[in-house]
């Protein structure tokens, strides 16, 4: 049975179509084997524990797992000093939604998000990890595929259409059919 990755936010990141990442503290029982590992798969949720707000957003394989450190800060002059591995770029920040006014990503933003949301122990003595994650499916694409809406007839007295149940899916548009309604379709607004 898969495990929950939950989130308290929905990060403009879980909108991508294939990989996302996300930065996670060691688990509190990770001394057991219980941490998140690389190949893993997991059932991303959002405010997963909020009954009412509780949402299934799919299901997601953890493909890279890398320790990061909190205490090192990214350097932008080269020839001073090398940035290490475990430095948080500014490139991770940005895909991870943190963002500058300038464009690009904002580490310290990050750091101070991570400083106000975790105690003083864990934010100073626990190690953080980069967790890279694969899309396995998505409940949007679940809803697309299973959407009924062609063909269409017209409601009686009225001018829009109704879709016809027992057809395929329509999954984008077409010449003859036009714009979708309900706004099902794949095409970009």
């Amino acid at each position: 049975m898969a495990r929950e990755l939950g989130f308290s936010k929905m990060w403009d990141k879980l909108d991508n179509d294939l990989f996302f990442t996300t930065f996670r503290f060691a688990r509190k029982d990770a001394g057991k084997g219980r941490d998140w590992k690389a190949e893993e798969v997991v059932k991303i949720v959002y405010k997963p524990r909020s009954p009412k707000d509780r949402k299934f957003l799919g299901m997601a394989r953890i493909i890279k797992k890398e320790l990061k450190d909190l205490n090192k800060r990214w350097l932008f002059m080269p020839g001073i000093a090398q940035n290490m591995p475990d430095m948080i770029s500014p490139q991770e920040a940005h895909d991870d939604g943190f963002y500058s006014q300038h464009g690009g990503g904002d580490v310290e933003k990050m750091i101070q998000f991570f400083r106000e949301t975790s105690d003083y122990d864990t934010f100073h003595h626990t190690p953080i990890y980069k967790l890279t994650l694969y899309w396995i499916s998505k409940e949007s694409d679940v809803k697309k595929e299973t959407a009924i809406l062609v063909p269409q007839t017209p409601e009686p007295g009225g001018a829009h259409p109704v879709p016809v149940q027992g057809t395929p899916a329509l999954t984008g548009n077409t010449p003859s059919s036009g714009p979708v309604p309900g706004g099902m379709a794949d095409s970009a607004p």
